[in-house]
């Protein structure tokens, strides 16, 4: 994930102890992220299931919940905990982001908008994409088709 968000590292003043924090959009975005592929893989396992589906299948579903709530807890808490970022009562402005890509200025300006903003980002993208699709297939059928 470091790729994609800008990973801070910061030292404790009471202890000296050195913590690696990610800012609290890339939270949103994991829980999101988590959440849909959780729907995703509920709607077949529940809505198409079967009277011989294992307890086992169900055991994996709540195991994986309880991973992408342990994850976002953890980095929240991380976010909470810490004595600079509670004292400044918003993240740190981190302006590096490892390695250099396209999307880093919008990946920037999310995480400085918050863990609401990691929450719809996606939603925005996948919006976006398949916005963009429809348009290429409407133009395609409208225009190209003999």
């Amino acid at each position: 994930m470091e790729i994609y968000n800008s990973v801070g590292q910061y030292q404790c003043n009471n202890c000296g102890y050195i913590v690696e924090i990610a800012p609290v959009a890339s939270a949103g975005v994991f829980a999101t992220v988590g959440m849909l592929v959780l729907a995703f893989w509920g709607y077949f396992l529940f809505v198409h299931s079967r009277p011989t589906d294992s307890i086992i299948t169900i055991f994996l579903y709540g195991a994986a919940v309880l991973a992408v709530l342990v994850i976002v807890g953890a980095t929240l808490r991380k976010n909470t905990r810490n004595p600079i970022v509670k004292a400044t009562a918003e993240a740190p402005d981190v302006s590096t982001v490892s390695g250099e890509h396209v999307g880093k200025r919008a990946i920037l300006w999310v995480e400085k908008l918050g863990f609401f903003a990691g929450l719809i980002a996606p939603l925005f993208i996948i919006a976006a994409l398949l916005g963009v699709a429809a348009l290429i297939g409407y133009i395609n059928y409208t225009y190209f088709s003999g």
